[in-house]
This record gives C-alpha cells, structure tokens and sequence, in this order.
C-alpha cells in the first residue's frame, strides 16, 4: 500500500510541475515509510518483480535523492488514510499548513538510522536424523536379506568368481555377517567386555546366566554343559539372538516356513538346535498368531453382543399384525389313498406373529413364488392384515416381493388393496439365521411333533392339512411365560443375553474371511469391510463388505478378522 502510495504521489506531483511550469529537479517527496524509502535507494533488479516494477515507475519519474522521510506524527496524508473527526479537523494544523518544518528557510534532514538497503540473505537448512543399519529392515526374507549381504561382500573383495551363483561358504558367511552385526547393536556393552576380557562380568546383564562367549568368527554363544558331547558346534554352543531385532524376526519367519507352518513347539524346537533367541516362546507364539496363513486354517468366528429386541417383539399389537415367515420341509404327500400312488415333496409354510410368537402353517405344493403368494392370501384371509412381514432371503420370498410390487404397478385392483392393506416386506442379512430365530423355533416345534406322530408314514393333502391344524393348536397352546415367575408378564430368559460379551468390531477397511458352512477354512471367500450397519444400541453385527466378484452383505458372527495390517 505504501509503495503504491508513493506512485501516485510521484505522477501527481510531475503533472502538478507541467502545469505550473515547475522545473522537475525542484520537486521533493516525503513518505513516513521506511521500506519504500530502502526500496528507492537500491536498483530495481535486486527486488521481486513486483516491487521492482513498480520502484522503476517511482524512479522513472523522481529520483531517489529527491525523496525524504517524514515521521508519522507530522505527515498529514495520516489524517485522511486513518480517518478524523469533523470536529477535530477543524483548526487543524497539520492538515491545512502541513509539517511545520516545511516553513523553514533550511530544511535540515537527517537519514534514518534503520534504513537497510542490503538484502538478508536467509539461509534454509533441512536436518534429518538418519539410523545406523537399516538394511535389515528393507527385507522380509531371511534368503533375500542374505543374498544381497553375500553379494555385496563378493564385490567388495574384487575376486573372480567361476558361477554367477552363491557358493554355500558364501551364503554362510553372510548370514554370520548379519548375526554378528544385530548382536553388536543389540548387546553393545556384552559385547565389547567379552571381546577386551573373554567373559561377561555385568550383573544386570540378561545374558550372565547363559555364559556367553566369542568364536572365532566373532560371534557371540553360549556355553552350555554338552562341549564333550559329540553333537554339531551350533547344538552344543547355540548363537544368542536378541527378542526385538528384525533379523531375529527374519530367522523366526524362516524357521516358520522350514517347519511347513508348524506351530510354536516345533518352530521352538527348530530354533533351539542353532539358536538361542531371547524371550523365544512368546516370539514365536507372537509370529504364529500373526501369520495370515496359519489363522485361516484355525479361522473361527466370534458372536457380538446379542441385541435388544425390536420393537414389534415388545409392544403389544393385535395377532400376526406384524409376522415372520419361513419354510420347513421336503415332506411327502401323497395325492390318495391306496397301494401304488406315488407321493410328491411338499413343504410346510410357518407364519409366526411377532408379538405373541402364534403359529399358522400352511402347506405348499412348492417352493415356488406362486404358491408362497396363494399360502399368503390364505393366511391374510384368516388371520387378517399383516403390517409388516419379516423372512429371510429365500428366492421365493424375494420374488414374492417383487412380484407384488410390480403386480401393484400394472393391475389397479391389486394396486388399491395394497393401498388400502399394504404389507412392508423386511429380509434379514443373507446368511444370517440367528435374525430369525423366531420362526427358525417354530420350525423346530413343529418338526418335533411331526417326527414323532407321522414318523415315516405319507399322508394325502387333506390329512396333512388336518395333522399341520392339530399342532399349530398345539404349538398356540404354549404358555407365554414362566408359570411360576413371581411377574407372569415377562418371561426370565428376557433379561438373559444369549452370548453375554461383546466382541471387538470389524472396522472399515478390515480383511475378513467369509464362513461358508459347507466348505472346509482354506476355501472360504476373502472380503474387505467397506461399510457397517450399528444397530440402536450402537453396537454392529451385520456389515457389507467387498468380494472379489461382488458387494454382499454378512453378519459379523460369519466372519473370521485376519490379522493384516496395511503397509
């Protein structure tokens, strides 16, 4: 603002000059900024492009030596940029006569002190703290990390060699390169007293008790009571590994590997005959439940916290105004009675009401969309207007559904008793029969009396028909509750949590495997977590997740949590 000030005032004052026919070397400027006048007083090149083209203007038109400092408290420019009151300005002096020094015959002028005309070179200097020793660290392979040390070392002796391949006496002594490298970072102090003195001397050392010492390789071991034994060098004496050291890491995932994924015992055995790693069983027990192959073998799924009921189970509500609906079945029907009929399969369609758990029952010639809609009509005819119908996502149920739908679009007369008996149609989370555990009982209540009272037998439709109406009597019999609870309104088990511990949550982005009841662990699907569906109470059991073919929906005690973490 200052710099753009003193253009203006630059082009004022040379057109004010042309026309009062003032010679221009009489002209002076005054400005109250300091930078403007550093600006002035150095060439334009050693600024910025914008304040160099605009210095060049102000110089183009005056020159630096006809410009001046005044201070701000005399400079009356500041009582129109800053603002003052009419009543102020009145008698003003600064504003109507200007800077009192302005009247002397000698005007003496004194630079200012802090005016800099040479520009602050500012040097920018980027640290970084760089570890010792991290090629470890750039490896997940024991071979490969010990490949590129035996490389490395052929180089660096400048020795021709007949093959392009590693010798064993090569890959041995890169391996020894790496041992002894971890085992100097790790056990410095160890170290350095038993390379000057032979033997470990320090009391709060972790190794004193084994006994450590230095081959002649310079590796660092540990005595033990089998040196006149004739068992190898490396069984006798065992070389020491840290427990947090990646190599220790890389050799524990070798021996793991070796052992064709065996478990910690082996893999601890395995170790043991050529090392002796600090803290071993609980590094390897770490490493195995870590390992993704392992834990899709051993894969098992965990049940989250069961749920509050819904609401339609809680509220009292007129019968089969809010209902479930499932299949049992194949039964046998025969089409009559006598000697050399031949039986069809059938199925038995169970309604249950949601708030009083009644049973209706139904029997379908099949499985079919057609005969669940006729065994629907049947049971909306008997039992009146279902609000709300909740099933599972059997291919008749969802074609009943659709089929509904797109009937209400086409026939007006369908169209209006929907309208006016509108059904809201509800599917569970595919794969998920504990969500209907409520039907899913009806079935068994009703298999139970059906295997004991017609066994083996075939009965015709009629009787059938008659024997599903006799236990759907029966099953509607039931008490409601407890008859000896001291509240006979609510039952026990309403106050009972089937699984009573929640379970740690699948998050987005998890790697899960799918169960799969009919397939063996290492068959199942892989699925990524893409997004969760909280119930009320805020706690998730049904998530969607993505597939290498498609988005499905599952719950979550069908899920197994690898344990994988992103690079």
């Amino acid at each position: 603002m200052e710099l753009c000030g003193a253009i203006l005032v630059s082009k004022l004052l040379i057109e004010t000059a042309e026309i009062l026919n003032i010679s221009k070397e009489k002209i002076f400027a005054w400005t109250d900024s300091t930078v403007v006048l550093s600006w002035l007083n150095s060439h334009p090149s050693r600024w910025k492009t914008f304040v160099a083209n605009r210095t060049s203007e102000i110089l183009g038109a005056l020159n630096s030596s006809q410009w001046f400092h005044v201070p701000t408290k005399e400079n009356p420019a500041d009582c129109a940029s800053r603002g003052i009151l009419p009543s102020s300005l009145v008698g003003n002096e600064l504003w109507f006569s200007g800077p009192s020094f302005l009247k002397n015959k000698l005007i003496e002028y004194k630079r200012p002190k802090n005016l800099k005309t040479d520009l602050e070179q500012t040097i920018k200097a980027h640290t970084a703290v760089v570890p010792e020793h991290v090629v470890f660290e750039n490896y997940s392979s024991l071979r490969k990390l010990v490949k590129v040390i035996a490389y490395c070392r052929r180089v660096l002796k400048k020795e021709k060699h007949d093959s392009k391949y590693l010798k064993d006496h090569e890959i041995e002594a890169a391996l020894q390169t790496c041992i002894r490298k971890s085992q100097i970072d790790s056990f410095t102090t160890e170290y350095e007293q038993l390379k000057e003195k032979g033997y470990l001397n320090i009391k709060s050392s972790k190794l004193k008790s084994l006994c450590p010492f230095l081959d002649k390789n310079g590796i660092m071991r540990i005595r033990g009571r089998l040196e006149k034994s004739e068992l190898d060098e490396q069984v006798k004496h065992p070389i020491v590994l840290p427990h947090s050291c990646h190599l220790t890491l890389l050799i524990v995932a070798d021996a793991h590997e070796e052992t064709l994924h065996g478990g910690p015992q082996l893999m601890a055995n395995y170790l043991r005959s050529a090392y002796w790693v600090i803290g071993a069983r609980s590094l390897v027990q770490q490493y195995v439940r870590k390992c993704v192959t392992c834990a899709k073998q051993r894969a098992s799924v965990r049940n989250q916290l069961m749920g509050a009921l819904p609401s339609v189970r809680c509220t009292p509500a007129r019968p089969f105004l809010y209902s479930g609906v499932d299949y049992a079945g194949p039964i046998s029907i025969r089409t009559t009675k006598g000697r050399g009929h031949r039986s069809y399969k059938g199925y038995i369609c169970l309604f249950v009401c949601m708030s009083t758990r009644a049973i209706h029952l139904e029997v379908v010639s099949d499985m079919s969309t057609q005969a669940f809609l006729a065994a629907f009509r049947r049971f909306v005819s008997r039992r009146g207007h279902c609000a709300k119908l909740w099933s599972d996502n059997g291919s008749n149920f969802v074609g009943a559904s659709r089929e509904l739908q797109q009937l209400a679009s086409i026939q007006p007369a369908i169209a209006e008793y929907l309208e006016a008996n509108n059904t809201e149609w509800h599917f569970i989370p595919p794969h998920a029969p504990n969500f209907g555990g409520l039907w899913e009982a009806g079935v068994k209540s009703t298999k139970f009396h059906l295997k004991r009272v017609i066994g083996d037998s075939t009965l015709t439709y009629e009787e059938m028909t008659t024997f599903l109406n006799q236990v759907e009597a029966c099953l509607n019999s039931r008490p409601l509750s407890v008859i000896n609870f001291t509240d006979p309104g609510i039952s026990v088990k309403a106050h009972e949590y089937k699984w009573a511990s929640q379970v740690p949550e699948p998050n987005v982005g998890d790697v899960v495997l799918i169960k799969e009841d009919d397939l063996p662990p290492s068959r199942w699907l892989l699925g990524r977590v893409i997004e969760k569906h909280p119930d009320d109470d805020n706690v998730t059991r049904v998530v969607t997740l993505r597939t290498k073919t498609s988005v499905i929906k599952r719950p979550t005690s069908k899920l197994c949590i690898l344990p994988i973490s992103d690079p």
